[in-house]
């Protein structure tokens, strides 16, 4: 599970750090020196725990007429805000990811007769698991999806 803030930084918080720092309650830290455990820097709420998004349940890819383009789609997780993609041409060693915040992708992967596509939820805290990998498949101009 990752960790997120709820809140940082309200208007009243701003206030009482301003009137610490008038006061010279506030000192800057010495290179090296940390914050003690148990201190918090004002007006930061605690951090919770916020769960990763459920896996992408179904993913389909296929060629597109225009060489080199994939379209690739798949199904939408409750409480994603965008999306992971990566491509392979070998269904083993994975490019980096691109993002995007619907369920539809046209994807640049190049002269390629085979495509495998594998497709992440991206939440406010740690991203979900990948799907599993899909392979799209170019035949004689017939397009075939797994």
């Amino acid at each position: 599970m990752a960790l997120s803030l709820l809140r940082c930084f309200e208007s009243s918080d701003i206030m009482s750090t301003k009137s610490r720092i008038a006061s010279g309650q506030n000192r800057d830290l010495t290179p090296g020196e940390n914050l003690p455990r148990n201190e918090r820097l004002p007006g930061c709420a605690a951090p919770v725990a916020v769960a990763a998004p459920a896996p992408v349940g179904k993913v389909w890819c296929a060629p597109m007429p225009d060489a080199g383009e994939w379209v690739v789609t798949w199904t939408r997780v409750p409480g994603a805000i965008a999306y992971e993609t990566q491509t392979s041409l070998d269904g083993a060693q994975w490019g980096s990811g691109s993002r995007f915040s619907g369920t539809r992708a046209v994807l640049l992967v190049g002269p390629a007769r085979r495509c495998w596509v594998r497709v992440r939820a991206l939440g406010s805290g740690a991203p979900g698991a990948w799907s599993e990998p899909v392979m799209g498949e170019k035949a004689d101009g017939i397009s075939v999806t797994a």
